[in-house]
């Protein structure tokens, strides 16, 4: 499975407000990754069953979120 990466912020507040501001079609959401004792909030959109179908998502969010 695919997923699109929209974000990675050092603040788990900067990840929540990111996803509670967007008004997008993809399920948004974000993950806590640590690794090298450093903690990052990832959102991530959506899940694909393939890379294509992840590309074509990623074509067609909005501006705000695609940059």
């Amino acid at each position: 499975y695919f997923t699109i990466q929209l974000l990675t912020a050092s603040q788990e507040k900067t990840a929540s407000q990111f996803v509670a501001s967007r008004r997008v079609d993809a399920d948004l959401g974000y993950v806590t990754v640590t690794k090298n004792g450093n903690t990052r909030y990832t959102v991530l959109a959506g899940v694909y069953p393939t890379s294509r179908q992840a590309q074509t998502a990623l074509q067609a969010l909005p501006a705000e979120v695609n940059n």
